[in-house]
């Protein structure tokens, strides 16, 4: 199991399974409302979203046997952890007041070698829209975004 690969684990199941993990002995669990999630991404973010974790790793039950013989021992106690780390989903990200186009910017900069896929030369307006259009964006966020999105293809 899982569980017993590392220090700490808490299992992220959907509602309909989280009374089988009970079953099973496990009682560390985040249940995802019903509905809440409909494919791989939804769950993924929902994860961020929801975790009070200040780092998350998300591993499926089906780990590959490279990853279940690694020795966590010799990881460095402490490591240079870069900037771009903390960003909008991090305690210490929401704290500086990072917002999610930040953390897209960021993060594909910190690409070696950046390799551009399918929309990373987009403006991400399909996530920036909806909150805009409700009136929930800051004005940081704003600011943060024009100039962010008149250098990209708007694909939505």
């Amino acid at each position: 199991m899982t569980k017993n690969l590392f220090e700490y684990c808490t299992y992220v199941v959907r509602e309909e399974q989280a009374d089988k993990y009970r079953e099973a002995g496990i009682d560390d669990l985040l249940v995802i409302p019903a509905g809440a999630v409909h494919n791989f991404m939804t769950t993924f973010y929902w994860i961020i979203e929801n975790t009070p974790e200040e780092v998350i790793c998300i591993v499926d039950d089906d780990i590959p046997e490279e990853i279940k013989e690694f020795d966590f021992s010799e990881l460095h106690a402490e490591c240079e952890i870069p900037e771009w780390v903390y960003d909008c989903h991090t305690h210490q990200g929401k704290a500086m007041g990072k917002t999610k186009i930040e953390m897209i910017r960021d993060e594909q900069a910190a690409l070696q070698p950046l390799q551009l896929s399918l929309f990373d030369d987009g403006d991400w307006s399909q996530f920036v829209e909806p909150k805009r259009a409700e009136g929930n964006m800051s004005a940081r966020e704003e600011a943060v975004y024009k100039p962010f999105a008149a250098r990209r293809k708007r694909y939505y």
